[in-house]
């Protein structure tokens, strides 16, 4: 992906060529008469002007943000989905994005990013920040990365995300207060992270959620149960959550009759087994 002097280079140098090629080389352009040297800044300074005008206007500068958000996922190996936009013809050369289907097609100034992957990449908060300025973003992926704290703070300002994937990062109970800013969200992974639900009466604000995933967390009892005021919630997998009893998994599925619990054939051995401990 070329740098924004790239961009430069290719606006400035074609008009210079251009230049050389009406009016001679600069030593023969100063024997001729001096309306040709008029006629030359009357040509590039506007361009010029103009560029400048066009590369720092919002517009623009958003585009150097979003194509250098580009540069660090395709250095990650992730995955990005673009949804076009705007005509082809303002499309800058040599700003191109890796898709799911392993081409290469460039980004342009009003396309926007929609879909992101990035599972095992590395990602730091530092990433999250620049990431967090794709405000078109609606799906996220960031399952296998170290993520908690001030990682996650910044996925805050994604205003339009829908789907998160925070499975095997280090999301703890603390974080549900910062989750449940993201009032977008309509499924959220949090599987394979320590949570015992301790917070997940943060996640009350979650108006829009309808699925939760929880696969292989040390849930407590009453977890669950903190879940049912989620108006919209349909699907809650509760795959190896081998620490929930009977009754709160009872508890919760009478409060939230409308809600398909997932994975509870996982957990009843355990509640076997519970039951001939007491006897």
């Amino acid at each position: 992906m070329k740098s924004i002097s790239g961009y430069w280079r290719e606006l400035v140098f074609p008009l210079l060529s251009i230049a050389q090629e009406w009016f001679g080389s600069p030593r023969e352009m100063k024997s001729k008469f001096p309306l040709r040297w008029l006629l030359l800044a009357a040509i590039l300074i506007p361009a010029i002007a103009a560029g400048a005008a066009l590369g720092f206007s919002p517009t623009w500068r958003g585009h150097w943000r979003k194509c250098e958000v580009m540069r660090q996922i395709h250095e990650r190996s992730g995955l990005v989905r673009v949804e076009r936009a705007g005509p082809d013809w303002i499309r800058p050369l040599g700003a191109y994005y890796q898709n799911g289907d392993g081409n290469s097609p460039p980004i342009g100034v009003y396309d926007r990013i929609v879909e992101v992957r990035l599972i095992d990449a590395g990602v730091t908060d530092d990433f999250l920040a620049g990431l967090a300025e794709c405000k078109d973003l609606r799906i996220l992926n960031l399952s296998q990365n170290d993520l908690a704290g001030v990682g996650v703070k910044h996925l805050t300002r994604l205003k339009h995300l829908d789907d998160l994937d925070l499975a095997y990062t280090k999301v703890s109970d603390d974080d549900m207060a910062t989750l449940g800013e993201i009032q977008s969200l309509r499924r959220l992974d949090l599987s394979h992270n320590r949570l015992s639900g301790r917070g997940f009466h943060c996640l009350q604000p979650l108006e829009n959620l309808e699925t939760i995933c929880l696969v292989a967390t040390p849930l407590r009892n009453g977890a669950l149960e903190k879940l049912a005021t989620l108006p919209r919630l349909t699907m809650c997998n509760i795959f190896g959550c081998r620490h929930l009893s009977r009754e709160s998994v009872e508890a919760f599925q009478r409060a939230k009759p409308d809600c398909r619990l997932f994975g509870v054939t996982s957990i009843e051995p355990f509640w076997q087994d519970e039951s001939e401990s007491e006897e």
